[in-house]
């Protein structure tokens, strides 16, 4: 019904068959090796989805004279595979569609909102990841969403990443120094 949606939901139906297609490939050809995250799912069928829906989001740029940088195609493809990987009750189809259409609807109709895109794409990621961990309590997830969405206004893409790397060594450290007094990690 909406015509200019045409190509950001030709973009999410082709990632979301593609992608969910070869990740779920990949995860059963690659047994041995392949560490689960997050449940069930598989790193290298995690990975699989990645690139597929780089190349799926990359072929629509070329093809369809489609607008968007190279770092709103990487965080496309990140956001189509990380939905994927967290969606719940099975709902990953419905959730990495709309996802990725709405996405890629607003990263072109307003490319200012690049900047911002790592932010957009990970920040539910990244919350259940923390939360699936029990790194932080409620309140805490919420003041360092706070601290993400500050520290990328500021300084980017690049403020996100940095945030990131701290709090995943933070962690690291922790779980290291619990293992080093003899304390089994949580």
């Amino acid at each position: 019904f909406v015509p200019e949606m045409m190509i950001p939901f030709g973009i999410a139906v082709f990632c979301t068959s593609l992608g969910d297609g070869a990740a779920g490939l990949v995860g059963q050809l690659i047994k041995k090796g392949n560490p689960k995250i997050l449940g069930k799912k598989s790193l290298f069928g995690f990975l699989a989805n990645l690139v597929v829906s780089f190349g799926v989001v990359l072929t629509f740029t070329k093809i369809f004279d489609f607008k968007l940088s190279l770092w709103a195609i990487i965080t496309v493809a990140l956001l189509s595979a990380s939905l994927e990987l967290v969606s719940l009750f099975g709902l990953d189809n419905i959730f990495v569609t709309l996802g990725v259409a709405g996405l890629s609807y607003f990263l072109w109709r307003w490319q200012i909102l690049e900047e911002y895109a790592l932010l957009l794409a990970l920040i539910w990621v990244v919350i259940g990841v923390i939360y699936e961990h029990r790194a932080l309590t409620p309140l805490g997830i919420a003041l360092a969403v706070v601290l993400a969405v500050l520290a990328t206004v500021a300084l980017g893409n690049a403020g996100f990443i940095l945030l990131l790397v701290y709090f995943a060594s933070s962690i690291i450290t922790d779980k290291v120094k619990k293992r080093a007094r003899g304390i089994a990690p949580e």
